[in-house]
């Protein structure tokens, strides 16, 4: 077997932790050894079976003294551990990874994660650190770049020329997923909700998610609908979108939303609320995956989504779901109009949904990597 560090910046129970776990419990089906790599603890350590933890708390300003700490212990962790390459998730962890890699002699992969900056606006619309950090980030040499989606990858291309760029989608586990359709039916019961039609959206509290976007869209349904149900699946588990999370917990309350929308915040296994709506959508301002769509679609449930990240490469708009534009409010209510007044629609869209959902499923992730692993070792 051949071993491989997986390292980790962050740790929370976002998609990108929970296919970081994906991958590193696959690969050895594939030959490949993981250790695993958290420079944080978190959910994240619960669904690894074992992992190694570097205390990088005080790297987290990007000091290069404290910074050079933590690449000099990953530098030793791969050297102690055998490593024959480093797979570093996102722009922080390639920071540290990607030179501690270099300093053993390995091939760097640098798993982005996030949509790459396009446009020559991008440093009056990004947040200073973050749009630091990804310039730091690009300028550390990488064997391999991996992006979600296929936008992604044309844009780092441009960004990183000479830097081979891979396009593998994030996935998630979805085998037996359709077996677990019905389990929305008995939480519906739980709750009293019986059969009045559920909207809503399932997943990480954050602007970049778009959830004041979808209880815009809401709260036009609902003045038109009065026998609709919300729900907003999911909590602000970053530390930056917490107040993001506290606007929208306000908002959900106000005007003609109050008393109509569910609020279970975040859920470990978000199944049965999603198998509990009857129209998923997906109102992201930009997005990799998301892997939500990949489960939405397993359990064949009609989607509204934006035109962003994978969704449109994965959604044919009007056989296996509707695609509307981002930032539009009323573009999503009305798409989601007509699924409520065109049931035999929303059913002909979750028929055709479930091969599509095959996109985003962790072992043609995990083969994907495997394959380009291979080539570096």
């Amino acid at each position: 077997m051949t071993r491989v560090l997986l390292v980790s910046p962050f740790a929370p129970a976002g998609g990108a932790e929970r296919a970081f776990a994906s991958l590193a419990r696959n690969l050895p089906s594939h030959g490949f050894d993981p250790v695993p790599v958290l420079l944080e603890r978190g959910p994240l350590e619960d669904w690894l079976d074992g992992c190694e933890l570097v205390d990088a708390r005080w790297s987290r300003s990007l000091r290069p003294i404290s910074t050079a700490r933590t690449v000099a212990d990953l530098h030793r962790l791969a050297r102690r551990t055998g490593a024959r390459a480093i797979v570093s998730s996102k722009q922080r962890g390639h920071i540290v990874g990607g030179p501690a890699a270099a300093a053993a002699g390995l091939p760097a992969v640098w798993w982005m994660h996030d949509m790459p900056p396009e446009g020559l606006l991008y440093r009056r619309r990004e947040p200073w650190r973050r749009y630091h950090v990804e310039a730091i980030a690009r300028r550390i040499p990488a064997a391999r770049v991996v992006c979600g989606n296929d936008r992604a990858g044309r844009i780092q291309r441009s960004r990183t020329p000479g830097t081979r760029v891979v396009v593998i989608r994030p996935g998630r586990p979805l085998r037996g997923l359709a077996a677990r359709a019905g389990e929305g039916a008995e939480l519906r019961r739980a709750l009293g909700l019986g059969g009045a039609p559920i909207v809503g959206v399932v997943g990480r509290i954050g602007r970049a998610k778009g959830q004041d976007l979808f209880l815009e869209a809401a709260a036009a349904i609902a003045r038109d609908r009065p026998e609709v149900r919300f729900a907003l699946v999911g909590d602000a588990i970053l530390r930056t979108d917490r107040a993001f999370g506290r606007t929208i917990a306000r908002r959900a309350e106000q005007g003609s939303l109050a008393g109509r929308i569910l609020l279970p915040g975040h859920q470990d296994d978000p199944v049965p609320w999603l198998d509990a709506l009857d129209v998923v959508v997906i109102p992201s301002r930009t997005e990799v995956g998301p892997l939500v769509l990949g489960e939405a679609l397993a359990l064949g449930k009609p989607v509204v989504a934006t035109r962003v990240g994978a969704a449109v490469e994965v959604i044919e708009h009007g056989r296996n779901g509707l695609l509307v534009p981002p930032e539009d409010p009323a573009a999503i209510a009305a798409a989601v109009d007509v699924l409520l007044g065109d049931p035999e629609l929303g059913r002909a869209l979750g028929t055709a949904a479930p091969p599509a959902a095959q996109a985003f499923c962790d072992i043609g992730m995990t083969r994907r990597f495997a394959s380009m692993l291979e080539e570096l070792v």
